[in-house]
């Protein structure tokens, strides 16, 4: 079987000064450095895990939410308990939390 040289599409060059479109962090630069890298790739077990994993990540994307995402009545409730918390004494100093968790004892 040959192999097939498809024609990769060239950088076309902008005047935009936006950040997003300066340093090419839009989502249309991605696709297309994606392809690039895709179009290199001529392992088909690689080719077949790579889809794999982006399939997975479109999945994840849409049952997971990112974490710590408050209203900011929900966060000034949370400050709230834990100023109150603080008050009544319930904390842990650092040397009790590093007793508590061991593994997390970084020095």
């Amino acid at each position: 079987m040959t192999k097939k040289n498809y024609p990769l599409p060239e950088e076309i060059p902008s005047n935009v000064n936006e950040p997003q479109a300066a340093y090419g962090l839009n989502a249309d630069h991605l696709r297309m450095e994606m392809m690039r890298e895709v179009l290199r790739i001529n392992d088909t077990n690689l080719l077949r895990k790579a889809l794999d994993y982006i399939r997975d990540l479109g999945e994840k994307q849409t049952t997971e939410c990112p974490p710590c995402q408050y209203t900011l009545e929900e966060l000034n409730k949370r400050l709230d308990i834990a100023e109150e918390e603080a008050r009544q004494g319930l904390g842990l100093t650092t040397e009790e939390l590093r007793k508590k968790h061991p593994r997390w004892n970084i020095s």
